[in-house]
C-alpha cells in the first residue's frame, strides 16, 4: 500500500502540475475523503475536482489549440528543427494554459509558441518570455503597453522619457496612471507597478527627484518593448 501510494504521488515528468494533481485526486480515496468531509463546501469542491478540473483544463488547452491553429494555418510550410526544444515547448506552454484564468493570457501562450516555431528562437528567450507571460495577469500588460504608448515627456527632466506618475502629490505635468486604471486603488496599483519594476519591465524613475518616493514616477525599459512585441495580438505568423 504504501509503495502504491508513493508512486501515486510522484507526477510523471511530461505532466503538467494541474494534469498530475487531477490524476492524483481521481485515484485517491483519502484525499477524496478529505475534501468531501471539509465543513459547508466538502461536497461542492469534490463536485468541482472530480468532475469539472478535466474539462476546465480541456478548454483551455482548445483555445490555446485554436488561436495556435489560425496563426500557422497562413503558412506554406514550417520545418521543426529541433524536436526536443518543440517538445519542451508544448509541455510547458500547456502546463500554463491549464492554471490561466483569462482567454487573451491563454492567447499570449499560442503567440509564443507560433514565434517561437515560425522563427526557429533560442530556447533560452522563448522560456524567459512564457515565464514572464505565466507571471502576469491581464491588468500587468494593460500597464505595460498604456505606458509604453504615452508620448515622450517634453519636461526637461524627463525629457525623452515615457514617465507617468502613481498616485503622487507632485505637481508634474506627466500622464497619471491612476487617471487610466481608475478602478485600482493606490496599494493596488503600486501593488502591480512594483512587481513589474522587480521583474525589469519597468524603472521607478520618480526616487531622487522632486523628493518623490517609491513608485510614484516609472519609466518603460527595452525589456518593455521586447516583452510587449513577443505577445502583441499581430500576425507573427506570416
Amino acid at each position: 500500500m504504501y509503495k502504491n501510494e508513493k508512486d501515486l504521488i510522484t507526477p510523471n515528468e511530461n505532466e503538467s502540475t494541474s494534469e498530475a494533481f487531477i490524476t492524483l485526486y481521481g485515484g485517491s480515496s483519502a484525499i477524496q475523503a478529505a475534501v468531501s468531509n471539509i465543513p459547508l463546501i466538502g461536497a461542492t469542491l469534490h463536485t468541482v475536482l472530480s468532475s469539472k478540473a478535466q474539462a476546465y483544463s480541456e478548454n483551455r488547452i482548445m483555445i490555446f489549440l485554436d488561436e495556435l491553429h489560425s496563426r500557422l494555418k497562413k503558412l506554406e510550410t514550417l520545418e521543426v528543427t529541433d524536436e526536443e526544444s518543440c517538445f519542451y515547448l508544448m509541455n510547458r506552454s500547456f502546463e500554463y494554459v491549464v492554471k490561466a484564468r483569462s482567454e487573451q493570457k491563454i492567447k499570449r501562450f499560442a503567440r509564443l509558441a507560433s514565434d517561437y516555431l515560425c522563427n526557429n528562437q533560442n530556447w533560452d528567450e522563448i522560456e524567459v518570455a512564457l515565464t514572464l507571460a505565466d507571471e502576469l495577469t491581464d491588468t500587468h500588460v494593460e500597464i505595460l503597453s498604456y505606458i509604453s504608448n504615452i508620448p515622450e515627456s517634453e519636461i526637461e527632466t524627463f525629457k525623452g522619457l515615457k514617465a507617468v506618475t502613481v498616485y503622487t502629490e507632485a505637481t508634474l505635468d506627466l500622464p497619471r496612471l491612476e487617471s487610466r486604471f481608475e478602478k485600482l486603488s493606490e496599494g493596488a496599483l503600486k501593488m502591480y507597478c512594483s512587481s513589474l519594476i522587480s521583474k525589469g519591465l519597468l524603472h521607478d524613475e520618480g526616487i531622487g527627484r522632486f523628493d518623490s518616493k517609491a513608485v510614484e514616477i516609472i519609466v518603460p525599459v527595452p525589456l518593455t518593448n521586447w516583452f510587449l512585441e513577443k505577445i502583441q495580438d499581430m500576425d507573427r505568423a506570416k
